[in-house]
């Protein structure tokens, strides 16, 4: 299913102002047009594309805020979109997120995960801490 050109330009545009607020270290900025664009979905929220990298969003922002417990929520609700359960990106966030909330089987599990989809590359921006957890395990 594809959203309507009208309102697929309108999610993409808040999108990309919230993409905007994280890239220059903003990342409180991101939120609200993040949100705005999640309510702007159909009903059956979790059945558009656009979820899922709307919520991936929300927790990478959340993540960046420090807003543990917050990013956790929206990540798991990324990975109930399309293709969320299968995204090495959301696997990495919400490793990251479990680790820094003290859930270390969780944090192994989904590190792990996202490490057998992209390996060390996708870990290569990231801070040391959560690949040598990783590869403490």
């Amino acid at each position: 299913m594809e959203l309507p050109d009208d309102l697929y330009v309108r999610i993409r545009k808040l999108c990309e102002q919230a993409n905007d607020a994280l890239e220059s270290d903003s990342p409180q900025h991101a939120e609200a047009p993040l949100l705005e664009a999640l309510r702007l979905l159909p009903k059956q929220q979790d059945r558009w594309e656009a979820y899922t990298w709307i919520c991936a969003s929300l927790g990478e922002m959340y993540f960046l805020s420090k807003r543990y417990q917050e990013a956790k929520e929206a990540l798991f609700d990324a990975m109930n979109g399309p293709d969320g359960n299968t995204n090495p990106f959301i696997f990495l966030r919400l490793g990251q997120v479990l680790f820094e909330l003290g859930d270390m089987r969780g944090a192994q599990e989904y590190l792990a995960r996202a490490h057998m989809l992209e390996g060390d590359e996708l870990f290569v921006r990231e801070d040391t801490k959560y690949l040598e957890f990783l590869k403490g395990k």
